[in-house]
C-alpha cells in the first residue's frame, strides 16, 4: 500500500481566475491535487501572476510562472473563480508547488 500518493487532476477547474481575500486576482488554477486514498482535494495548484509572485517571494522565469499549492482550508469558495480566504501575504509560508512536488 502507497502512502501519502497524491494525484494531480486538472482538467474541470484549470484556468479559473484566483482571487485573494481582499479581492485581488491572483493567478489561474493549474491544477488540482488529490489525495490517492481518500480522493478528497488537497489543494490547488495556482500559476501566479507576476506581481503575486513577486510579493510572495515565489521564483519565476521568463517563460515560466511561478506555481504554488494552496490548501483547500484556505479556500471560500470555487465556481467561476477560486476565492481564497485570506490575503496574498498570508500565502508567504506556503512552498513553490516544484518544491512541494520534489519533497513527496
Amino acid at each position: 500500500m502507497i502512502t501519502g500518493m497524491r494525484i494531480s487532476f486538472d482538467e474541470e477547474l484549470r484556468g479559473r481566475a484566483v482571487i485573494d481575500g481582499t479581492g485581488r486576482a491572483i493567478g489561474e488554477v493549474d491544477g488540482l491535487l488529490i489525495d490517492g486514498q481518500t480522493w478528497r482535494v488537497e489543494a490547488f495548484r495556482v500559476r501566479l501572476r507576476r506581481e503575486a509572485a513577486e510579493q510572495l517571494g515565489a521564483t519565476h522565469r521568463v517563460f515560466q510562472a511561478a506555481t504554488i499549492e494552496i490548501p483547500v482550508a484556505l479556500v471560500h469558495a470555487a465556481g467561476d473563480a477560486v476565492i481564497l480566504n485570506v490575503p496574498t501575504s498570508a500565502l508567504r509560508e506556503l512552498k513553490p508547488a516544484a518544491e512541494v512536488s520534489a519533497s513527496v
